[in-house]
């Protein structure tokens, strides 16, 4: 079983439905490998990443072994940052 999680900035999105569904698309679109985040978002993933280790880390050993907390932080765009859980 996965789970899939993102997070954003409240800051940024829009609280009505339509305007999320569209913001959303719109930071999809725009996430790239490597893309700046805000400080806060920056800072949940370095905490995240103590436990949850990210399977695209350079730093990751391909002998390491991670357990179940590895983890696939796919999408980061300037508001989000999309992970998936195995």
């Amino acid at each position: 079983m996965s789970y899939d999680l993102m997070v954003f900035d409240p800051v940024t999105a829009p609280r009505d439905r339509t305007e999320f569904l569209a913001w959303y698309r719109q930071q999809m679109e725009d996430a790239g490998e490597g893309s700046a985040t805000t400080p806060a978002l920056s800072a949940w993933y370095r905490d995240m990443c103590r436990t949850f280790l990210d399977m695209g880390s350079a730093e990751l050993d391909a002998s390491d072994d991670a357990g179940p907390y590895l983890t696939d932080y796919s999408t980061v765009s300037p508001h989000m940052i999309y992970a998936a859980f195995a």
